[in-house]
């Protein structure tokens, strides 16, 4: 079962475990980020899911297009110009501000006290 993975470079294997370990990332992320979107930022659960959709969308045709260049072009022109296209849209990220929160949006703080039981807090002597 194993034979057809035996005899590439060690390169291969470490950008292998590497890719493993960012995919595993994410898929830990995502619940949290989730939650944070919804719960500290008011973004509502429709948009935040059409939001990791769209960057799953997107992530798989990057590596499709980007494969497909790559063995055109070679790897360091690709890189350079995904770097170089990259920045505009991190630079316009900077003037992004959170939607506003309506009446049906969550709270822009969410209260720990909101999640957690009450503390009983002892009786002082009068």
């Amino acid at each position: 079962m194993f034979d057809d993975f035996c005899g590439f470079p060690r390169a291969v294997y470490v950008v292998a475990v590497g890719q493993f370990i960012y995919l595993f990332g994410s898929g830990v992320v995502y619940p949290f980020a989730t939650l944070y979107f919804y719960g500290e930022v008011g973004i509502p659960f429709t948009l935040v899911g059409i939001g990791l959709l769209a960057n799953n969308v997107a992530t798989a045709v990057g590596n499709a297009v980007g494969g497909y260049l790559v063995d055109r072009f070679g790897r360091k022109p690709v890189m350079a110009a995904s770097m170089a296209l990259s920045f505009p849209a991190l630079a316009a990220s900077r003037w992004c501000e959170p939607p506003r929160s309506s009446s049906s949006s969550p709270p822009r703080r969410a209260s720990p006290s909101a999640c957690s039981r009450p503390q009983v807090r002892p009786c002082s002597p009068t």
